[in-house]
Parts: C-alpha cells; sequence; structure tokens
C-alpha cells in the first residue's frame, strides 16, 4: 500500500482502520512521513499518533544501528592507530640502527681514503727512489761494461 492510499483510507473513517495498522506496521521510514503529511493532524488524531510513533521508532532504531556501526568502526580505527604507532615505533628504531650503519660505513670510507692516500705516497715514493737510482745503476753498469770489453781487448791483444 502506498502513503496516499492509506492516507484516502485514514481519512475516510472507516472501519477498514486495520489496513492503516497494518501500513503503520510495514512501512518505510519515507513512507510513513509521507502519510503523515498527507492526512491531518486534527481529523485523525490516533492514525496521525500511530504514524509519528511508529516513525520515531524506526528512526530510533536506524540511530541505534547507525550508533553501533560508528561504535564498531571506531574501534577498527583505534586498533588501526595502534597497529600504526607500533609500527612507527619500530621504523624509527630501525631508522635510528640505520643512520648509525650510515655513520660507520662514512668514518670506513673515510678510513679507505686514507688508507689509499698513503699507499699512493708511498708507491710515488718508491718510484721516485727508483728513478734516482736507475741512472747510477745504469752508469755503473755501462761502467762495467767498459771495463769488461777493455779486459776483453787486453786479453785478446
Amino acid at each position: 500500500m502506498t502513503p496516499q492510499e492509506a492516507a484516502k483510507i485514514a481519512n475516510t473513517f472507516g472501519e477498514r482502520f486495520d489496513k492503516i495498522e497494518e501500513f503503520i506496521l510495514t512501512a518505510s521510514t519515507r513512507q510513513l512521513q509521507g502519510f503523515i503529511h498527507l492526512i491531518p493532524a486534527h481529523d485523525n488524531i490516533r492514525a496521525f499518533q500511530l504514524a509519528r510513533i511508529s516513525l520515531n521508532i524506526r528512526l530510533a532504531e536506524d540511530a541505534a544501528n547507525t550508533a553501533q556501526k560508528l561504535s564498531q568502526q571506531t574501534e577498527q580505527l583505534v586498533h588501526h592507530s595502534e597497529n600504526l604507532t607500533h609500527q612507527t615505533d619500530r621504523l624509527v628504531r630501525e631508522t635510528v640502527k640505520l643512520t648509525g650503519f650510515t655513520k660507520w660505513v662514512f668514518w670506513f670510507t673515510v678510513a679507505i681514503a686514507i688508507f689509499a692516500a698513503i699507499q699512493i705516497a708511498l708507491m710515488f715514493f718508491e718510484a721516485f727512489h727508483q728513478y734516482q737510482k736507475s741512472p747510477a745503476s745504469q752508469q755503473s753498469a755501462v761502467a762495467g761494461v767498459k771495463e769488461r770489453s777493455t779486459q776483453t781487448n787486453q786479453t785478446g791483444q
């Protein structure tokens, strides 16, 4: 039954009030609201009052259901927030560890760079020292060859 049909029955003042009660008990919230707007409050005080009471009960039930859903979702949100807090704490701890590791790697890299610089300096020092020895060695080798050749020349003559 539609709100218009129920209002028409309510406005006829007949023995069909049981149909109006059935409509009021089974109608949706929107249908009850439409029914209330279609009947005059002063002529059908009983139908109007029943419809208002039924509408108020349905609105209260809807509000209670909505409050229950909101409460459940709030509890879920609190649970997720707690999990997020724990994960954030863990992330902070891991970040502190990573920062310490990064500092350790930095100082290790500095030490390796210093060691490499020392190795390069030693290598250049040794190469320079060998270079300085090299002409003297060559001169002594040339002198040795000249001595042998003069000895060979002298013995061969």
